[in-house]
């Protein structure tokens, strides 16, 4: 099935010649022999082209042969003409072939995709873990992969049978002003064409999908409606480029927007590495916080192997870990090259919330309250010395594992090291811990394992990136929520205090005042809808307060002249809404830890584009300094606990 469009085209062209040589060779013999009858010769030379290509020609080339008189009678452009016509006859049998087979190719791309209508995704790249993800459950729509990778005619087959239809096999831009115009414009014709609703660029080239990005968001279609670009990255330095480039075009497009009274600035932005998105299934599957009921909220998460995966499961765990400013969170991180992950933590980190001493970071700044440490240590999993390790790990401050992520990339390391685990029963907690393996799922392996006594529950999240799907990148239920949980948020600033209503709950106003957030903004998002299962936890006795909170907004409804002055009085009232205080305390400590594993810091004057926050201090210097902003963190957790 390679090279259909190829195939089309060559279908195209000699249909065309074919049917002009029969055409026009016809009207020739037939004006011959009756002259003078213009329009009941063309419509008897095209009943003759018709009745050609189902295999039974009125007019046989046979016929005109023998016909004496017409052959003596015809110059030699007429004759050339006839020789058309001839080559014609025979070509109509092979065109007829021809057309047969690009119908049934047509019909084939017709049905592939029937029943997935929601969403029409346009891939640009492939590689191993492309089709990976392909392979997974695909539930979100019609795929078009673009790419310069060989693909086999089997393996182009099973993309078909997968809803994925291969277009073209190669996609660049180009090393030319000329060339790289002339396939922005390809590319715009086809999104147009296609009804294009989402573009994953996943080139396993950071530089390539920077490069794709900047030139495919910039095409038409893009300023015409809203396309949702999903772009891979392996680096913080690659994500970072892409958030300024994004920043940059937002402004200009409001600018712009704001100019012509537009409303809508038809852009959205995703940007996703496979470890992210596993860090962030994993601890919605299995949350962090299951391992220890002693009440303090203390957690130690062990993670041994894994290297990206490392990375971006402690960058989730700062978001979901840190509860009070008397819990402590520690993450040790064992692995045999820690090298690589202490400079990915570090280009992550900013040194003025963060510090590294020792293999070790810790929160260094009295901006942030509570207590957080990620500590690396560097052993071989299949090294005789990994027990005493976590003897010493457990042992040095940290207490007993709450909570194990067994992330290697290698499968027979997370099982030896569960098996070393489980034979030394070094865990102190009676009740067991959650474990994460990265291994391929199975059931009767997840029961044999579950067996362990030591181990409360395992989640087995597959191995190689093969456990995510396109449904597990471009979400769309969570897409919707995050969505909703920021129209509700300005709504509320908004004093549109009872904004969860029918209108509130429309997804085309709640992507217009998406599409307008800066790209920390849609992350905080994010990162806020990801922290519902540990709000679930902490707020377990949440109906209790309902009726704290629905006071609460009946009181400042009636007189609020300075409406979020106005709140924070009401809230920061003693004793008067305990309950709602207490969860706003904690949601903005989460969002402190969230925007430090981002790379803020704190400065006086607020600055998105160097990530210099004034809000990124402790609750007491926010109610002393900004108590406007209080609402921001009073809404959250009902918005969560009533989604």
């Amino acid at each position: 099935m390679r090279n259909v469009n190829i195939w089309k085209k060559i279908v195209l062209v000699l249909v065309i010649i074919a049917a002009l040589a029969m055409l026009v060779g016809g009207y020739t013999y037939y004006d011959f022999i009756y002259p003078g009858s213009f329009w009941v010769n063309i419509a008897m030379a095209m009943e003759n082209c018709m009745e050609s290509l189902l295999f039974n020609p009125v007019l046989p080339i046979q016929d005109i042969i023998l016909n004496e008189e017409f052959m003596a009678g015809i110059d030699a452009g007429k004759r050339i003409i006839i020789l058309f016509y001839s080559l014609a006859m025979v070509l109509a049998p092979f065109v007829d072939i021809l057309i047969i087979f690009s119908v049934m190719d047509s019909l084939l791309h017709l049905f592939v995709g029937v029943g997935f209508k929601k969403r029409r995704i346009l891939i640009v790249g492939y590689n191993d873990k492309v089709r990976k993800v392909i392979e997974r459950k695909n539930e979100n729509g019609k795929v078009y992969l673009w790419t310069d990778y060989f693909l086999s005619t089997e393996e182009e087959r099973d993309l078909y049978f997968k809803n994925v239809i291969v277009k073209m096999n190669g996609f660049s831009l180009g090393d030319s002003p000329e060339k790289y115009e002339k396939q922005k414009s390809k590319f715009d014709k086809f999104m147009k064409r296609k009804n294009i609703t989402d573009v994953m660029l996943l080139d396993e080239s950071d530089a390539k999908n920077l490069q794709y990005y900047m030139a495919l968001s910039s095409c038409e279609v893009c300023r015409q409606r809203t396309i949702h670009f999903y772009v891979h990255n392996k680096s913080f330095e690659a994500e970072n480029m892409l958030r300024e480039f994004f920043d940059v075009k937002l402004r200009k497009s409001l600018n712009l927007a704001e100019d012509s009274k537009a409303h809508n600035t038809h852009m959205d932005l995703r940007i996703f590495n496979y470890d992210q998105i596993q860090a962030e299934i994993l601890f919605d599957k299995l949350p962090l916080y299951t391992g220890n009921d002693s009440g303090t909220g203390d957690v130690h998460l062990l993670i041994a192997g894994g290297d990206s995966l490392c990375r971006y499961i402690a960058l989730h765990a700062m978001n979901q870990g840190v509860f009070s400013p008397n819990n402590k969170i520690f993450i040790d991180i064992v692995n045999d090259d820690i090298d690589e992950i202490q400079r990915g933590l570090s280009s992550r980190f900013n040194k003025e919330l963060v510090s590294y001493v020792n293999n070790e970071f810790s929160i260094n700044s009295d901006k942030i309250d509570g207590s957080l440490t990620i500590r690396l240590t560097e052993c071989s999993l299949m090294s005789p010395e990994l027990i005493s390790v976590l003897h010493s790990l457990q042992e040095n401050g940290a207490g007993a594992f709450t909570y194990v992520v067994l992330g290697s990339g290698n499968a027979d390391e997370n099982l030896h090291t569960f098996r070393s685990i489980g034979a030394d029963y070094m865990f102190a907690l009676g009740g067991g811990v959650p474990v994460a393996l990265r291994m391929s799922y199975s059931a009767e392996l997840k029961t044999y394992l579950s067996s362990y006594g030591w181990c409360r529950q395992i989640y087995l999240m597959g191995e190689n990136e093969e456990y995510l799907g396109l449904d597990s990148i471009i979400n769309l239920d969570e897409e919707a929520k995050i969505r909703t949980y920021h129209r509700t948020y300005d709504d509320i600033t908004n004093a549109k205090v009872f904004a969860v209503s029918k209108e509130s709950d429309n997804p085309a106003e709640n992507e217009i005042l998406w599409n307008k957030q800066k790209y920390f903004a849609r992350e905080s998002n994010r990162a806020l809808y990801h922290h519902r299962t540990v709000k679930s936890h902490l707020y377990s006795d949440y109906e209790n307060s309902k009726e704290e909170m629905q006071r609460f907004w009946a009181q400042t409804v009636v007189d609020n002249d300075n409406r979020d002055r106005a709140w924070s009085n009401y809230l920061l009232a003693d004793g008067e809404y305990p309950a709602l205080l207490d969860m706003a305390k904690t949601e903005h400590r989460r969002w402190s830890y969230f925007m430090a594993s981002d790379g803020w810091r704190y400065s006086p004057e607020k600055d998105t584009d160097n990530r210099m926050h004034d809000c990124l201090c402790n609750w007491d210097n926010l109610v002393k300094k900004r108590p406007d902003t209080v609402i921001y963190d009073l809404i959250s957790s009902p918005l969560i606990m009533n989604e």
